[in-house]
């Protein structure tokens, strides 16, 4: 016999002596296994748990750090990739492997990071992630309403900052060896 998760397949070469109430038997034993593990494949997929960016308003110049959580029981998540909605300015790769900006390896928490430009609108934006598996495909999942990727989304504001800040941020930084000088030129 072979048995597949919610359903019982019988193998129909049965002799006419076979016992009808070992059958019975055999198909309440395995009605009762099925109930009591739950045969849940929804509980078993990957799921992502949170997510987020910090700092949690963002400026022209600052470092952002998104972080996604997943759980991911049969390491089926092999990349993470995220887009700005309405924008064409690449794709966000996110790192669960200990090298920076990610903390550990294999933690479940993926990681990207990504200079705010200089000259970004302040407003709100919308980054979409997205897993994928080994292969390179998205990965869907089941849910109560049917299948969907697995995919979150976060929600980041970008502030604006007054234009002598933005300038002050837009001068080169002076060269290590140089030293500021009080007085002028003698």
């Amino acid at each position: 016999m072979v048995y597949r998760c919610g359903e019982l397949a019988a193998n129909t070469n049965m002799r006419k002596g076979d016992d009808m109430r070992t059958l019975l038997t055999l198909g309440a034993v395995l009605a009762l296994a099925l109930v009591s593990t739950g045969c849940n494949t929804l509980s078993k997929q990957p799921r992502i748990r949170e997510a987020g960016v910090a700092p949690e308003v963002l400026e022209p110049g600052d470092i952002a750090i998104m972080t996604l959580r997943i759980r991911d029981r049969f390491n089926v998540v092999d990349q993470v990739y995220g887009e700005i909605e309405g924008y064409d300015q690449g794709r966000f790769s996110f790192r669960d492997d200990g090298v920076a900006p990610d903390e550990a390896a294999g933690d479940g928490i993926w990681t990207s990071d990504a200079d705010v430009p200089l000259d970004a609108p302040p407003g709100s934006f919308t980054l979409i992630v997205t897993a994928f598996d080994s292969r390179g495909n998205p990965i869907e999942v089941k849910t109560e309403e049917g299948r969907r990727l697995l995919q979150t989304t976060i929600d980041f504001h970008v502030d604006s900052i007054p234009l002598d800040e933005l300038d002050r941020r837009l001068q080169p930084a002076p060269d290590a060896g140089e030293m500021p000088s009080d007085s002028e030129d003698e």
